[in-house]
């Protein structure tokens, strides 16, 4: 499953964790000429193992602030060359739409935005923040450049692959239900919207958790993947798509869509009870993410829509540094030197990250589809788990946008789930089942939880 590129030019935005391991899974997934290769950092990683192991194949490094010269890097590349976006507070609507107009295909994890949370304060403002509007901005561009080179929005492990895992949790609920005609023509056609109406598919969570714990102690803001990039969503509004089995709307939210709501409180302040296999039942934090607003478009009917929603109970080792976090950092920028990635190069940590898409009936039935990865897996080098389902999700994406050069402007939703877990399942813990779990009940509100709830998980693990 190797594809040759390369005749391609391919640039790679930011060298932050999750881009270093993907250099490290890169040669198991594509073919490319290191010489026509550029690396962009603010930072110097060239020491890095796996990034020097680029460099003296070729490879050129350059410490250049992305949002001040991507215009001028679009420019000098050649239709349907290629970039890796993996950075943190850029200006991704506008690279996207350039990438689009001069037909450049383009992968990135997350939307990002260069402005900090904390500094977005004024109404009109914070509206263009918003995940739903984001999504507004990629929709307008997908129609307005059908048939261009294609970008792939989002798509790491969650958002991404979270969503394969979601079709895979339906299918293997769709074939251990009594077969009817309808129900085949929805599996056969993949239609997700029927599927999860006729199902009666009431919650879909991302349900994760990790157990990482640093050995070494230090005295930096650690976590398993970008500290920044967690503390932004730690901290952006709550935004969710809406079940329409939810009774009520919580006080001082607002609906931005039929589907979507922002409740119009930081995710730091909303939790919520979930499930993830060996872990049982969790609390997590509800931190806002891209598949739960997508996934609006892609497992709903005009009469019957999930609620879905990322329920994240975050390392021991991030907890702790989270802890310790300064009032003025949560939604501001970290100093220069503050954070650390735990990785097996400069650390000595264990841990699993189990992530993975919890399916919820209405009559209480529960499907888990995801992935385990320890720490310690040898194929993953340096790196992490979380690192490695991330990377090579990129890597598995990158495939598709290969095999579908004229797409526009994607979301993994579109992506066929078979083809995404075919690329994968090499590297991940993969896990799917029906799980012993039964909620109280399906309404977010009952199922919410408080912060002490949440915070009592990690003293009992002392």
């Amino acid at each position: 499953m190797i594809k040759n590129i390369e005749e391609k030019h391919i640039i790679f935005f930011g060298c932050g964790a999750v881009q270093k391991c993907i250099f490290h899974y890169f040669d198991k997934y594509l073919t490319a000429n290191y010489e026509k290769m550029l690396i962009i950092d603010l930072l110097d990683y060239t020491t890095h193992p796996d990034v020097k192991k680029f460099i003296d194949k070729g490879a050129t490094y350059i410490q250049i602030d992305i949002n001040k010269e991507y215009k001028n890097i679009i420019s000098k590349l050649n239709p349907y060359d290629i970039i890796f976006d993996l950075s943190n507070r850029t200006d991704s609507l506008n690279i996207i739409e350039e990438c689009l107009k001069n037909n450049i295909h383009y992968i990135n994890t997350s939307l990002e935005d260069p402005i900090s949370p904390k500094e977005i304060n004024k109404k009109e403002e914070s509206l263009k923040r918003t995940y739903q509007y984001s999504h507004n901005v990629i929709n307008t561009l997908k129609n307005k450049y059908k048939e261009n080179a294609t970008s792939l929005l989002c798509a790491g492990m969650n958002p991404g692959t979270i969503t394969v895992m979601t079709k895979l949790a339906i299918l293997h609920l769709a074939k251990n239900t009594k077969k009817t005609k309808e129900l085949n023509l929805y599996i056969n056609e993949r239609d997700w919207g029927r599927l999860c109406q006729y199902l009666e598919i009431e919650i879909i969570h991302c349900s994760e958790t990790d157990s990482a714990i640093l050995k070494n102690k230090n005295d930096k803001f650690n976590n398993t993947w970008c500290c920044q990039g967690l503390i932004d969503e730690y901290s952006d509004d709550t935004q969710m798509t809406w079940g329409t089995n939810q009774n009520t709307i919580p006080t001082g939210s607002e609906m931005l869509s039929d589907y979507v709501i922002d409740l119009h409180k930081p995710s730091k302040d909303v939790y919520s009870e979930s499930y993830v296999p060996f872990d049982g039942k969790i609390i997590g934090c509800c931190i806002s993410h891209s598949e739960q607003i997508s996934g609006a478009d892609y497992f709903s009917t005009p009469e019957h829509s999930p609620t879905i929603h990322y329920v994240y109970r975050f390392s021991p080792a991030t907890y702790e540094s989270v802890k310790k976090l300064p009032d003025n950092l949560i939604g501001g920028t970290f100093p220069k030197g503050y954070t650390h990635v735990l990785n097996n190069l400069d650390d000595k940590f264990k841990g699993i990250d189990r992530v993975g898409s919890l399916i919820i009936t209405k009559n209480k039935t529960c499907v888990w589809a995801g992935s385990m990865l320890s720490n310690t897996e040898k194929h993953i080098g340096l790196h992490s788990g979380t690192t490695a389902q991330v990377a090579v999700s990129v890597l598995s994406f990158m495939h598709w946008i290969l095999d579908n050069p004229k797409n526009g402007a994607n979301f993994p939703e579109v992506c066929d789930e078979r083809y995404i877990y075919d690329r994968i399942k090499p590297y991940y813990g993969f896990y799917i089942d029906f799980v012993d779990y039964k909620p109280s009940s399906l309404q977010f509100e009952d199922l919410r939880r408080t912060k002490e709830e949440f915070d009592k998980q990690f003293s009992n693990k002392k």
